[in-house]
């Protein structure tokens, strides 16, 4: 499974100072597509990786992320919002507000093993979130390290949610260990 997402994933650049991509996600999502002072606007093409048919994939992408905090679920809206831009742009996504119910943490292990590709959602609560060690059972950390094991760094990719977050060097943790050279 790793080698077929990786072979599509060939040729992304990665970029080290984002800029402010409004057309990613309603205008709050800070994205790698283009660099400070490039003059690009749109994030690098990818060539969608194979779902269905011979390919072990159901999805091409599983959008991992934080809810945030009650009442307005920030973190959880924001994915929301790039979740279904990903679905206008012809991605099938595994998002957990459509496909979660029944036993959470089977759900949430198949939907990582049968999706081409791991997106994180990179807020300060998700990174924190993934290196806390007070509650091993969380969902965000599950997600996160159960993605590590099968879909390894060049099948994860990271977009940056919150503008204090485009340095990885603030990423503590799995996160920074696993993403931080990857943005």
């Amino acid at each position: 499974r790793q080698d077929s997402a990786s072979a599509s994933m060939s040729g992304v650049s990665r970029a080290k100072k984002p800029k402010l991509d409004s057309s990613t996600a309603g205008g709050d999502i800070w994205g790698a597509g283009a660099t400070e002072g490039s003059g690009e606007h749109e994030a690098p093409r990818v060539p969608l990786p194979a779902i269905g048919g011979n390919s072990p994939f159901k999805y091409h992408i599983f959008v991992s992320h934080n809810w945030g905090s009650e009442p307005e679920f920030k973190d959880h809206k924001r994915a929301e919002r790039l979740n279904r831009r990903l679905q206008d742009k012809g991605f099938k996504t595994w998002f957990d507000s459509e496909r979660m119910s029944g036993q959470i943490i089977d759900k949430i292990t198949k939907g990582i093993e049968e999706s081409a590709i791991f997106l994180a959602c990179i807020t300060r609560s998700y990174v924190d979130k993934v290196a806390q060690e007070e509650n091993p059972n969380d969902n965000v950390k599950l997600e996160f390290n159960h993605a590590r094991r099968m879909r390894k760094a060049p099948c994860m990719l990271a977009i940056v949610m919150e503008e204090d977050m485009t340095d990885t060097a603030v990423w503590n943790g799995s996160v920074g260990a696993t993403l931080g050279d990857y943005l």
